[in-house]
């Protein structure tokens, strides 16, 4: 039952339930918001909606879409619902880790605005979530493991003695690929690693192109805020992707150039345990009877690809 604020408190303390539970409730409640970070991107976006609509609207077409085509933005406007949904989520993200708005006749960092003198109200949690989504960059991983419904095991693609992490991802890993490449950022949640929310899936065919792009800017000694200009550089790259109409790629072996041919067989399998032990036999075959097998061969920028790949579908 609702009890009245006026009503006498249900502990039996005589009190009028506003002056006795109420308020430890209230307190407690309070102390639970105070320890968390939730909320904090959407008590920022709030906030620039409100304060800076205009500023950020010019943003989104000056920046974010500037480097597309007006064919390339009308496809990006097409895609379809789910698509759409990750396109904001990366690009809001983006403006608020990366992004300058013009104010006060110069540019100045969002996140400078959002947690400086007259931003948005934040609890000292979620203060510090923003502080590290703005200090985490935007890197390229490759997953090396998945577990559906926990999380991915990451390897940093350009920084070669970085250890690979293990990331919570709960939602997205449901839908990772061993082997598939992320543009990710990564966030220290105390106990354990997860990802901010935005991820840039990149097709194994247009890694190459990417990686090159990267290294160019890294060496230009005349570009600053390498991370920012680095992170809208795998954005673009991901739009240009989305708008490009579908087609089958002209796929390369990456350590030789030579065209690739991809050859499918069927199989039943009449024992499972002489070919799990044989396969377990080799140095560089990975995988058990659960998930299938892998034959891997490495290849630059310490990158694995599968030669062989056993896949497992019903059993006969």
């Amino acid at each position: 039952m609702k009890i009245g604020r006026n009503a006498p408190c249900p502990c039996g303390s005589g009190k009028k339930y506003k002056q006795c539970c109420l308020r430890k409730e209230r307190i407690a409640q309070q102390k639970v918001a105070d320890a968390s970070s939730a909320g904090a991107v959407e008590k920022a976006l709030e906030w620039l909606n409100r304060y800076h609509r205009h500023a950020v609207k010019r943003w989104v077409d000056e920046v974010w879409f500037g480097d597309l085509s007006g064919e390339e933005y009308e496809a990006i406007q097409d895609i379809e619902a789910g698509m759409q949904q990750m396109l904001e989520t990366n690009m809001f993200e983006y403006l608020l880790a990366d992004g300058r708005l013009r104010h006060g006749g110069k540019k100045q960092f969002v996140m400078d605005m959002v947690l400086g003198v007259g931003g948005a109200l934040m609890t000292s949690k979620q203060q510090q979530y923003l502080q590290q989504l703005r200090d985490r960059p935007l890197r390229l991983y490759e997953i090396r493991e998945v577990r559906a419904g926990d999380g991915v095991l990451l390897h940093d693609l350009r920084h070669e003695g970085v250890d690979d992490v293990w990331v919570r991802e709960r939602s997205g890993s449901r839908h990772a690929r061993q082997w598939s490449v992320w543009a990710a950022r990564i966030m220290d949640c105390g106990d354990h690693l997860e990802l901010s929310g935005a991820i840039y899936d990149i097709p194994r065919q247009s890694l190459n192109d990417l990686m090159a792009m990267l290294d160019r800017m890294s060496k230009d000694k005349f570009i600053e805020h390498k991370d920012e200009m680095s992170a809208l550089a795998i954005a673009g790259h991901w739009m240009k992707l989305l708008a490009a109409p579908v087609s089958i790629p002209n796929m390369v072996d990456a350590a030789t150039g030579e065209s690739l041919t991809f050859i499918t067989d069927h199989y039943r399998v009449n024992d499972w345990a002489a070919l799990a032990a044989r396969l377990a036999a080799e140095a560089d075959v990975e995988g058990d009877e659960q998930d299938g097998w892998n034959r891997l061969q490495a290849i630059k920028h310490d990158m694995m690809r599968s030669l062989v790949a056993i896949n497992i579908s019903e059993r006969k």
